[in-house]
């Protein structure tokens, strides 16, 4: 009876190992629009394979080991200590400069797909690139089409702020932000960080941009401040508030409309939305 326990026990490790083998796909090599890609990954999860990640570019999966056939190719599995993240490669970043904190699994050529026993701010620390962990359960795409209402109105100031926007100023922008490199909290660069947004606000005509500085992991922390009196409640306050840490393209694009706001021709004041 124990005998046959510890069979089974064993068979059902094996079995949880296998479900989780890594392996990831080329969407070149799928031969298909990009705009059948998300009917792709429903496809393969409806196979049994867990989607880790995807782009345009390649698909990350889990699946049973005896399921990896090409076009998939595997890739070395992590440790069950370890968790799995994506890694933006910046020129500045070195394998060498990486592998005391993490294994690099795969090259994916903007990207190298790494995993590391090492805490969040270890790696935040000693890793000059930004990185992203991938969730330990699978991506789940809704079966249903997202349904959207035409829009025949045009809204004034939604043309007024396209009108003032340009591609070489938005390449300036971001080409701005790329030179700063990392934004993480503990740089040694924060300082001229903080002052370049400020010197942003300022030059988009917000004069009482100011830093204010604070202490955090025995460090000067620096916030930058910049006040807008509304035109309708100019005693009331609405705190609108990001990270300067743009790890993802979401948060600079955000920061990019909002700051963008404040540059129309005709100067925008901030009412207040009824409780």
């Amino acid at each position: 009876m124990k005998r046959l326990l510890l069979i089974l026990t064993l068979i059902g490790l094996l079995s949880v190992m296998n479900a989780g083998n890594l392996a990831y796909i080329k969407v070149s090599d799928l031969s298909i629009p990009t705009s059948q890609l998300s009917a792709a990954i429903r496809a393969y999860s409806g196979e049994g394979i867990s989607i880790r990640h995807y782009n345009d570019q390649y698909i990350l999966g889990s699946m049973d080991k005896g399921s990896i056939s090409s076009p998939w190719q595997s890739i070395p599995n992590p440790k069950h200590t370890e968790t799995l993240y994506l890694y933006c490669k910046i020129a500045a970043s070195k394998p060498a400069e990486i592998s005391p904190y993490a294994r690099i699994l795969l090259d994916l050529g903007s990207e190298l797909l790494i995993s590391s026993e090492a805490d969040l701010l270890t790696l935040r620390t000693h890793l000059k690139g930004s990185f992203t962990p991938l969730p330990t359960e699978g991506i789940t795409l809704s079966s249903n089409a997202p349904k959207f209402h035409a829009i025949t109105d045009t809204r004034d100031d939604i043309q007024l702020m396209l009108s003032t926007v340009s591609a070489d100023s938005v390449m300036a922008f971001i080409q701005g932000l790329q030179d700063l490199q990392t934004r993480y909290a503990l740089a040694a660069n924060r300082l001229d960080v903080a002052n370049w947004i400020k010197d942003q606000f300022q030059r988009f005509g917000i004069a009482n941009a100011h830093l204010q500085s604070f202490q955090w992991n025995n460090t000067t922390q620096y916030n930058v401040v910049a006040t807008i009196e509304g035109s309708l409640y100019p005693d009331e306050y609405i705190i609108v508030g990001w990270t300067s840490r743009f790890h993802n393209l979401h948060h600079a694009i955000r920061f990019l409309l909002q700051a963008r706001m404040t540059m129309l021709p005709v100067p925008w004041l901030p009412s207040r939305w009824p409780e």
